[in-house]
């Protein structure tokens, strides 16, 4: 599931407090639950679980994938208490880790979830940059969908992504984040 799926959600004529749970609704209805990763970061991983905690959609996905949260062991315990909350076993669901991923990263995340939940890696930038320069940035996110902006609002402060303040600050109001 890639952020354009939920950002143009976002101005496909849904409202736009719902707009995720249809992106959702219709990753089913185009894939019918395969492949099964939802893509949790969009808005944020709060906003994400609550559009999320429907039985539809935790039970049907095969986990989630974290792309931008700053503090991704934080995230992955969040995800495990969150399947247990819903009875559950979560070795029987995924998280793909996919944020600035390398290896020795990917080592210390195995190590403490490889016993609690199914877990995969998408190392992409560091599998083939692993020299001493910084890698560019150069992910493309969707600005507009039918004329209108979209928005990635993200968990990681920089990788946000809106040519409208005015539609990030309507985002952040009707889902309540400062």
């Amino acid at each position: 599931m890639a952020h354009e799926w939920l950002q143009a959600h976002q101005q496909l004529g849904y409202r736009v407090s719902k707009s995720q749970k249809m992106a959702f609704e219709n990753w089913i209805k185009v894939y019918r639950g395969d492949p099964g990763i939802a893509l949790s970061d969009v808005i944020n991983t709060d906003v994400f679980l609550k559009d999320f905690d429907d039985p539809l959609f935790y039970k049907l996905f095969d986990g989630v994938r974290e792309d931008s949260e700053p503090d991704p062991i934080k995230f992955g315990h969040q995800i495990v208490n969150f399947y247990y909350r819903k009875n559950i076993n979560p070795q029987t669901k995924t998280i793909v880790f996919s944020n600035g991923l390398t290896f020795k990263h990917a080592e210390t995340l195995y190590n403490e979830f490889h016993r609690l939940i199914g877990i995969s890696f998408g190392i992409g930038t560091n599998l083939t940059n692993d020299w001493e320069h910084d890698p560019l940035n150069i992910v493309i996110k969707m600005i507009s969908c039918n004329g209108e902006p979209v928005a990635k609002i993200s968990n990681s402060p920089g990788k946000g992504m809106c040519e409208s303040p005015e539609f990030v600050s309507y985002l952040k109001s009707v889902y309540k984040i400062d």
